[in-house]
């Protein structure tokens, strides 16, 4: 096991970070355009609140990524559904920082919870399409790599 690992670290490691860096970060900006209308208006918007969670969903996102990524484990998948699952990993990751906000459970507003999360989840599919995804057969970037 630690041999594999070992293995692992020397040849994966840094192609894992950087997956799973680019995945936090496309995560914070979803995080991000999910939260500020919760402000409702620009001079409501607490954007020191807005970076705080949005951080918050980037480090989810890292956390989810240890589970593995599919494109640094060679699995290749079909857009729609690469897409549905980042679009349901940003919806808990954008949702659950926000749950602990209220002193009990019955405080928790779920309606804007649930309204923001969706907003950023809708926003990661929208960022999929412009982006592409790597785990996508046959999308590359210019150096024939994957994202």
């Amino acid at each position: 096991m630690k041999e594999r690992f070992n293995a692992w670290l020397k040849t994966r490691s840094g192609q894992w970070c950087r997956a799973a860096g680019i995945r936090a970060l496309k995560t914070i900006l979803c995080a991000a355009i999910g939260l500020i209308p919760a402000g409702a208006t620009i001079s409501g918007v607490d954007f020191r609140l807005i970076i705080g969670m949005a951080l918050c969903a980037g480090v989810a996102s890292i956390v989810t990524s240890l589970a593995g990524l599919p494109e640094i484990n060679d699995k290749s998948m079909p857009l729609w559904k690469a897409a549905l699952i980042r679009c349901a990993k940003t919806f808990g990751q954008v949702a659950a920082p926000l749950i602990p906000a209220s002193v009990v459970i019955s405080a928790v507003d779920w309606k804007t919870i649930l309204s923001t999360a969706a907003l950023a989840c809708l926003s990661s599919v929208l960022l999929s399409m412009m982006t592409g995804l790597p785990e996508v057969d046959g999308e590359t970037t210019e150096d024939g790599a994957g994202e």
